[in-house]
């Protein structure tokens, strides 16, 4: 979609042979006519070869790609597609529920008579990401994943919350990777209780893996924390409403959000004071209890 409207092609027919297949693929749009395009199909061609060959894991930051000049148009593409996922699967806005067996670990208000129910909401009210075996495994070689610190959430959560949500990845996400999962899983579980912690009054469910309901919570949940992550960026940058807070990283062009209606109105804000905090070759050495004790005292010292 990008290409068309750079290059000036007559019109575009998105074939994705897995569409079918992929519920949230069948609503991303697949023609595209050009109101403008080019008279000269054979310049339109060439456009295309210089424009849209994708030279990066990350084209989108690319400065001379397709997707980083129409970065905010696609974004909007990509909510609109989620809006149309929702309303496809979830058509009652009364069973848009998430069935207790999805979570990993549910923490209710631990002063209240609530108890864990069999169901909860879709849409949380706050939304935590946190990619902790990747950011874990790519740590020692790359300067561009890490963690937020744990303050930034008591900071920015509002009090009002009452369903806050932590997505992470399966703890076998992308093999074992060592030891990863089960020091993910301490750590996970230990954010879950720091939460619970600081906001008494919330119910705290940690999610593990379910990626295309993580898309739609990181969409439309009204308060969303993104750490380095590409998934949580493009879920979230497409919004119209809510905040989004994210740490500024190399995974992404920051320079571009100032195009972003979600940016004008103040949806988006990037914590450009709170370091991203990531742990080197020696630390992630060090056995599993002590690895998890140095991690969670970093992320929670003021």
């Amino acid at each position: 979609m990008s290409c068309a409207q750079i290059c000036g092609l007559h019109f575009v027919n998105v074939l994705l042979d897995k569409r079918e297949e992929i519920p949230f693929a069948r609503h991303l749009p697949n023609i595209q006519l050009h109101s403008l395009p080019e008279k000269n199909l054979s310049k339109a061609k060439e456009n295309v070869i210089r424009n849209c060959a994708v030279r990066d894991a990350w084209p989108w930051k690319d400065i001379h790609s397709a997707l980083y000049r129409n970065m905010d148009r696609n974004s909007a593409i990509f909510h609109n597609a989620t809006l149309l996922f929702l309303a496809d699967q979830y058509p009652l806005t009364s069973n848009r529920t998430i069935p207790k067996e999805d979570f990993a670990h549910i923490s209710p208000p631990p002063h209240s008579n609530s108890t864990v129910t069999s169901h909860y909401p879709l849409i949380p009210d706050v939304a935590v990401h946190v990619r902790c075996t990747d950011i874990i495994y790519y740590t020692p070689d790359r300067d561009d994943y890490g963690f937020m610190h744990w303050s930034e959430y008591r900071k920015h959560i509002p009090l009002r919350a009452k369903i806050i949500y932590i997505l992470s990845e399966p703890l076998r996400y992308g093999g074992s990777r060592h030891d990863q999962p089960e020091r993910c899983k301490i750590l996970m579980d230990s954010l879950t209780n720091y939460l619970q912690t600081h906001f008494p009054h919330a119910t705290v469910n940690l999610i593990r893996g379910a990626a295309m309901t993580g898309l739609l919570i990181l969409s439309l949940a009204e308060t969303v924390f993104c750490p380095p992550s590409t998934f949580c960026t493009w879920s979230s940058v497409g919004r119209d409403h809510g905040t989004v807070y994210m740490l500024p990283n190399r995974l992404f062009p920051f320079e571009k959000l100032s195009n972003f209606s979600s940016y004008e109105n103040h949806h988006i804000h990037i914590l450009h004071d709170s370091p991203i905090y990531q742990f080197g070759p020696q630390t992630i050495e060090k056995d599993k209890k002590e690895f998890v004790y140095e991690m969670i005292h970093t992320l929670t010292e003021e």
